[in-house]
Parts: structure tokens; sequence; C-alpha cells
């Protein structure tokens, strides 16, 4: 067959149909009633156990996952990552109290590296304070 652009004429596809009438090989192909029965009373009752969702979920997490950017992913995704990883953070390290409205989590060193180590609970006055003392009041974050 000849390579490039082909207009699709009826006919053409008329042509192509009764051609293909006979294929055993088409993914259009009529199933008997009995078949449809047998593949019904297949599937019915058919889920994941608890055990199977916990393993698929392990095998594509991190690294693995399809859309893992490492050290390359945004300032959002990796506070995510964070809270995912450590929780939300319910009191300040910093003045220790448990009272505040919200508490955030804060990089130490502002790199923003995948270290749970690197990450401290503060409450929001503590947190402006914390960035001011280390002069990243209005660095932009990359």
């Amino acid at each position: 067959m000849t390579r490039g652009k082909y207009i699709r004429t009826t006919e053409w596809r008329k042509a192509l149909s009764l051609r293909m009438l006979g294929n055993k090989n088409t993914l259009g192909r009529k199933l008997s009633d009995s078949t449809k029965n047998k593949i019904s009373l297949a599937l019915r009752g058919h889920t994941l156990s608890e055990e199977t969702k916990t393993k698929l979920s392990k095998a594509h997490e991190g690294v693995r996952a399809y859309n893992w950017k490492g050290e390359k992913a945004s300032y959002v995704a990796k506070h995510t990552w964070i809270k995912r990883k450590l929780g939300s953070p319910n009191k300040c390290d910093l003045c220790l109290t448990t009272t505040a409205k919200d508490y955030q989590w804060a990089n130490k060193n502002h790199k923003y590296r995948r270290n749970l180590n690197d990450w401290i609970r503060l409450c929001i006055v503590c947190h402006r304070k914390y960035d001011k003392e280390h002069n990243l009041v209005d660095k932009q974050i990359n």
C-alpha cells in the first residue's frame, strides 16, 4: 500500500466493510449469548482484596510513579508530599503553642529537598519571624 493522505470515500468504506465481514480477527465480532453469559458469571463479584489494593499502591509510589519529578517538583507538590509523610502539624516547634489557628510546615534551609529532617512545624507568627530572621521574606521560590 502506498503512503500519503487518502480520501476515505463512502464507496471505499463499503468495500472495506464487505472485505472484513468474514474476518474473525476484527474487534467488532459478535459474541454468542452463551459466551456473554459465561463472561458475565466470571466477572460477578470480582473485586480486589484490600491486601492487593495496598500492594498495588505501594508498587507505584515515589520514584516508581509515572509522573514522579523528584527534586524538580513544584513548591506546592513538595508541601503536599511533606504533609502526607509527616501529617498535619498541630503544634509549633519554636513557641510550643498548641492553641494557634493554623500551623505550617517550614523548610529549614529553604532548598526544599525531600529530606524529612529538614522540615519544622511552625505557627504562622513563628513562621514569619523565622523567615525574617533568615532573610527569606522576599526570596522567590523556584
